[in-house]
């Protein structure tokens, strides 16, 4: 009798939690899909699954925001399956999401993880996996502003172009990959087509020279011949030659390892230390001491990936709330510092997701 009680109980708390949010939770389905009813069966799903996990939510504003990200994620799903962009974002009759929800660190969804926009001669393709992200488009790219990413990265200029880049060491324009270590601030632009490749930190040995490193003609014809752009990116592939270049790394403590593995959904950095068995300092100082950036820095770049990869499929303050930012400034925020351009500045609105038979990524 009292467990029965005591399930009764839990049922009321949550729908006391959810109810309040179920209509803007199906707005904000509806401003994605652009049909009622594929809105409510969404939403009736999300709430299920929350439903049979109530016990496992911290506080409400967990809750709230895995509500969001499930819902997303099932939104961009059922659009994918139909090869297209959502088709009610701009309608008068959707609410806008407005959520300052912190993520969960019990969600692991990891959304989508590839794709790829057109528009007349413009094509930009995003692919992402546990140790790296691409991000190829066939424009120049303009100038940047000061960066520094939190990963190795890989500049590729395809087709003839050029990368030039403004760092300690100079100016140089580059006709092949040019290869910088993590945390090392610059600026650069493209002319023609190119290829960013970002190779997490902790799949790769801490960086013994700051400066840039020009790639040989050879190993830039390799990279990207290895990541096959016509036929959808061979994230695989880009992983080993990557490595041919920055050379493999794996993280000997387990309990890194694990911290590592659970970004970009983790949540409070003192929750995971003590998930791990460690205190928040020294959890801190591991990663320092193992990756040579910041555990915060980690979280937020993989939240970034995350949010790039859901732009296409809704309004930015979506992507924002679904990948763990408080709000859309903060996602602006984020990527003007790690990436030296906003999202909007990107320009893919204006795009169209493309029909291809290409290789989807790998998680």
């Amino acid at each position: 009798m009292l467990q029965r009680t005591d399930a009764r109980s839990d049922r009321e708390e949550f729908v006391r939690l959810t109810e309040p949010l179920r209509r803007e939770l199906l707005a904000h389905c509806y401003r994605m899909l652009g049909s009622v009813r594929d809105a409510e069966g969404i939403v009736q799903e999300t709430y299920l699954r929350a439903s049979r996990s109530h016990g496992s939510f911290g506080d409400r504003s967990s809750l709230h925001a895995w509500l969001y990200r499930t819902a997303a994620d099932a939104c961009i799903t059922a659009l994918q399956r139909r090869g297209q962009r959502p088709v009610g974002r701009d309608l008068q009759a959707a609410s806008a999401v407005e959520s300052k929800a912190q993520p969960d660190p019990s969600s692991s969804s990891p959304g989508p993880v590839s794709w790829r926009l057109e528009r007349n001669l413009r094509q930009v393709t995003f692919a992402r996996r546990r140790e790296l992200s691409v991000y190829a488009d066939t424009t120049s790219a303009p100038p940047s502003a000061a960066h520094a990413h939190p990963a190795w990265t890989l500049l590729v200029p395809v087709g003839g172009g050029s990368v030039t880049v403004a760092a300690g060491d100079g100016v140089g324009a580059h006709h092949h990959g040019v290869l910088l270590a993590p945390q090392l601030p610059y600026r650069s632009q493209t002319d023609g087509p190119h290829v960013a490749l970002y190779l997490n930190v902790w799949t790769a040995p801490r960086p013994r020279d700051m400066r840039r490193r020009v790639l040989s003609g050879r190993s830039t014809s390799r990279l990207v011949d290895a990541l096959q752009l016509d036929d959808g990116v061979d994230t695989s592939a880009a992983v080993d030659e990557a490595g041919r270049s920055v050379g493999r790394l794996r993280v000997g403590d387990a309990r890194l390892a694990a911290v590592l593995e659970s970004l970009p959904g983790a949540g409070r950095l003192d929750t995971l230390a003590a998930d791990v068995g460690l205190s928040p300092s020294r959890l801190r100082a591991l990663a320092l001491d193992a990756v040579g950036v910041p555990l915060t820095q980690l979280r937020l770049w993989a939240r970034l990936g995350r949010a790039i990869a859901l732009l296409p499929y809704g309004p930015t303050v979506t992507a924002a709330v679904s990948a763990g930012f408080a709000d859309q400034p903060h996602l602006t925020r984020v990527a003007r510092r790690f990436l030296g351009r906003t999202p909007g500045e990107l320009s893919l609105h204006a795009l169209q997701v493309a029909h291809h038979s290409g290789r989807p990524a790998q998680n």
